[in-house]
């Protein structure tokens, strides 16, 4: 039996406690639109202050040290143009994504998502924004990414409950490591 806080929150979260993807219930006497419209940004944007240039600029001319040390001249150029990308991605503000979600599929930007594409979907909280990960069928297919507010959570997630299972992931380490980076 569920608590009577996760009975008045409609959304599940890895992060909340007692959390079973199993046991994952969505209110099944709310309406099912037909389709639900909607526009996030393309991925959450941690913010960098001024110590972040700094850790980085010193990560860079740390490595550009040893790599000049050890004569390596193409090393040391690539490391400032790493260094320079890094940084450019990192301030780089996100560009505002339209959704539309039916009961057929799922439309980023003009680019159509079939729901025979997925095996399932998994939910995480992210700052502000909640995110729905789309678990490709194919191995080497990379996830699929949906951002929304709360305002949208419940019937996002009940049109695509009614087509994938809620599946328990974790993060992989490269986006355990760019979290942490503020990326």
């Amino acid at each position: 039996m569920q608590s009577d806080q996760h009975r008045e929150n409609s959304l599940y979260t890895p992060q909340q406690q007692g959390y079973d993807a199993p046991e994952r219930e969505f209110d099944v006497d709310a309406p099912r639109p037909d389709f639900i419209d909607w526009k996030a940004s393309e991925y959450v944007q941690h913010d960098k202050g001024f110590g972040w240039l700094i850790a980085v600029i010193a990560v860079s001319l740390a490595l550009i040290g040893v790599t000049v040390y050890f004569k390596q001249w193409t090393f040391a150029v690539l490391i400032t143009v790493m260094a320079v990308a890094f940084c450019y991605f990192g301030f780089k503000k996100p560009r505002i994504v339209s959704y539309h979600l039916t009961q057929e599929n799922l439309v980023i930007d003009g680019r159509e998502y079939s729901f025979k594409d997925f095996r399932a979907f998994s939910v995480h909280e992210d700052g502000a924004f909640y995110s729905i990960v789309l678990v490709p069928v194919k191995r080497l297919s990379p996830a699929v990414n949906i951002y929304f507010g709360n305002d949208q959570a419940e019937a996002v997630l009940n049109i695509i409950s009614d087509h994938l299972p809620l599946e328990k992931t974790t993060p992989d380490p490269f986006d355990v490591i760019m979290r942490r980076l503020h990326f």
